[in-house]
């Protein structure tokens, strides 16, 4: 936990008494005192700091004051066919974590059907992993999860109201590099699941806009690739410089 991430309705007051998890991880990972001082942050909302006032055996009290703005919503949205249920909980933390606009799910011709009935697709589930992968990275802009059981569907009903400069398709033995295909516009790009898109589905994106582009020329495991060109295509940004509460 490198930032204590609080909800919106938590932060209607200045003083907030933690129990549960976080004040677990505080009390016994972090060993917190009165006066002591923490980064927060409020999902897509401000950021400032805590301050904690006082601890009990269980809980932790801190005075918020938030004095940041919230952070913009990050400019590289992904299209991926949905990947085995253990890979997708993993992986929920590591974009919210890296920063996605918005996650697209779905179904390719190589998706088992049955995925998409995981308890993981449900909104607490996708909810719990995304916050984690906020708090590690010290960040507040929840990405927006949103599931298509239909890659047509999704092409040719969503897709159209998209707003993105560059739409960008992984496929191997492509020759364009991502990192010389992304800009600083917002980009979607597509990743298809273990084993790829098969033709028809590449001709298909291909025909809505979508650049075949390559993340190198090896081939990479879902979760390593959705890592690898979210982090190739984010344009760098100035950091800040507050203390962080933690390592990992």
């Amino acid at each position: 936990m490198n930032l204590l991430l609080l909800e919106p309705e938590e932060a209607a007051n200045p003083r907030l008494r933690l129990t549960g998890r976080r004040a677990a991880h505080l009390l016994r990972v972090l060993k917190v005192g009165a006066g002591d001082r923490l980064r927060a942050g409020v999902v897509n909302g401000g950021r400032g700091e805590a301050v904690v006032v006082a601890v009990g055996s269980d809980s932790v009290e801190v005075e918020i004051a938030l004095t940041a703005p919230p952070e913009a919503v990050p400019v590289v949205d992904l299209l991926l066919a949905l990947p085995r249920p253990k890979v997708l909980r993993r992986l929920l933390a590591d974009l919210a974590a890296l920063g996605v606009g918005t996650l697209h799910l779905t179904n390719a011709w190589r998706v088992e059907r049955s995925y998409f009935n995981s308890p993981v697709l449900t909104p607490e589930v996708i909810g719990r992993c995304l916050r984690l992968g906020l708090e590690q990275a010290g960040a507040t802009r929840l990405p927006k999860v949103v599931v298509h059981p239909r890659l047509m569907a999704f092409l040719d009903e969503t897709l159209p109201a998209l707003d993105h400069r560059r739409r960008l398709v992984a496929q191997p033995g492509a020759a364009t590099p991502i990192a010389a295909a992304a800009d600083t516009g917002r980009s979607l790009i597509a990743l298809g699941p273990e084993g790829g898109w098969i033709e028809r589905e590449v001709a298909t994106l291909v025909q809505r806009g979508f650049e075949p582009i390559t993340l190198g020329s090896r081939i990479l495991r879902t979760e390593t690739a959705a890592v690898v060109a979210v982090a190739l295509a984010t344009p760098p940004v100035g950091g800040g410089s507050h203390r962080p509460t933690a390592a990992g």
